[in-house]
């Protein structure tokens, strides 16, 4: 009746399976050939079995999948042989009767190697919950952990929404050397067939990096659609602030980053947020000095025509810093056909505002990256230019069109107020749902040249 994780190679041989377990490998510096036998509860129903992660180390390590007990020679059939290089990778397993074995041959190697997989009586009864269930973390102070204070990975067909809110992670993974660091941020996500992830009213904070998600499905319904907003980033160093990375091989991710307040993060040589193979959404976000490579990064689809496009629209940029030595940019535009809308950007210290691209073949029938609308600090078309790194300056670029630009930020202000802020009576306020005693919030505030209401 086990519903879990089951280690291959743990001392029970024989396990009687009611609905679905998850068998897995890790491998260690000792060769190993393991063998587990599953059977139905009434000995009535089949099992089917399927890969949901493989890594095996080489060709010589094997997974054997046998229909029967394997120790039965006179009714056992191999069904399935699966090493490195097999196409079954995918591929779902079932049996005639009501046994299965497994048995696994690994040479010893590092712990990065392994496999997942999953065993399910068939015909399938139940998924095992239900699809309105969510892992929840809030309300908690997450400090001064070594590798991070939040490390999240799910497997299998479907899995529960995540949801981050009211937490202050702080202080979090260590530096070693150089831009060596502990984690590659201070909440890591490896998400697959996750269809919701809620991260909003954070605060995060002097972390060696922020929040970095990666994120993959095997089909359109059960992609990620990711809401990031309400949240404070501000002194994290050594890498990305923001990283949504989507794999290749998986439909489109989604995710909208809007009403976030992005202040003194230090990324040096990784951009401060960074876009990547997602749609994105970037909207109403306040970035106020920043250093990094870039400030913000919207890239991936480079071989792919969008039916949709990456928007950043109603953004505030303002006094941000890039250190890239041959393109010092704000913005990395990686991909045509990307919209930037009603934004404004004023970084003095930089040579471009946006920056773009080669572009391949593909790219040539796309539309061009569409940033109209926005104030680039002058009201001259010549300066506006001047302030753009695409394909009027080298032909191999990706190209930008720019006009007509506002010739002031009047309509872009809310009242006088930059993006992300509200102007009420003659004062400028903004929201920041960020979790911080008074004397927190009172002393930031004070960094920032404003004040606490």
């Amino acid at each position: 009746h086990i519903f879990g994780l089951v280690d291959v190679c743990d001392p029970a041989k024989e396990i009687v399976v009611q609905e679905r377990v998850v068998l897995y490998y890790k491998y260690n510096n000792k060769p190993v050939s393991c063998v587990k036998i599953f059977y139905n509860e009434f000995r009535v129903k089949p099992f089917g079995f399927r890969l949901l992660q493989l890594n095996l180390l080489n060709s010589t390590d094997s997974i054997s999948v046998y229909d029967g007990d394997i120790y039965n020679k006179a009714r056992v059939r191999l069904v399935a042989e699966i090493t490195a290089d097999s196409p079954l990778e995918k591929r779902f397993v079932t049996t005639r009767g009501p046994s299965l074995s497994i048995r696994v041959v690994a040479s010893g190697a590092s712990e990065n190697y392994g496999f997942i997989a999953e065993i399910v009586t068939t015909p399938i009864s139940a998924i095992g919950f239900n699809r309105d269930v969510q892992h929840n973390i809030s309300y908690s102070a997450l400090s001064h952990n070594w590798q991070g204070a939040l490390h999240y990975v799910s497997a299998g067909e479907v899995n529960p929404r995540v949801t981050l809110e009211w937490n202050q992670i702080t202080n979090n993974c260590a530096k070693l050397y150089g831009n060596f660091t502990t984690c590659l941020g201070a909440v890591t996500m490896d998400l697959q067939n996750t269809q919701n992830l809620h991260f909003r009213n954070n605060l995060v904070r002097g972390n060696q990096g922020g929040l970095w998600v990666r994120a993959d499905s095997r089909g359109s319904a059960t992609s990620l659609k990711g809401w990031i907003h309400h949240n404070l980033f501000t002194e994290n160093d050594n890498g990305p602030a923001l990283s949504v990375e989507g794999r290749q091989s998986s439909p489109y991710q989604e995710v909208t980053v809007y009403r976030n307040y992005w202040a003194r993060n230090r990324g040096f040589i990784h951009n401060v947020i960074r876009l990547n193979q997602v749609v994105s959404n970037f909207t109403f976000n306040y970035l106020h000095n920043n250093l990094g490579s870039h400030i913000l990064e919207v890239s991936g689809f480079e071989r792919v025509r969008l039916p949709f496009y990456q928007t950043t629209s109603h953004n505030g940029f303002y006094w941000n810093f890039a250190v890239e030595r041959d393109s010092k940019g704000t913005v990395i535009a990686g991909t045509a056909g990307q919209q930037y809308v009603d934004n404004i950007f004023f970084n003095p210290d930089n040579d471009y505002e946006i920056i773009t691209v080669n572009r391949s073949l593909q790219d040539v029938w796309k539309t061009p990256i569409d940033a109209r609308n926005n104030y680039w600090g002058f009201n001259e078309t010549i300066a506006v230019s001047g302030r753009i790194r695409d394909r009027s300056d080298e032909p191999h670029l990706l190209e930008v069109d720019f006009r007509p630009f506002q010739m002031n930020n009047r309509s872009i202000l809310s009242g006088k107020c930059p993006p992300g802020w509200d102007l009420v009576a003659d004062t400028c306020y903004i929201y920041i749902g960020a979790p911080m005693t008074f004397q927190e919030a009172r002393d930031f505030c004070r960094t920032m040249h404003q004040c606490l209401m």
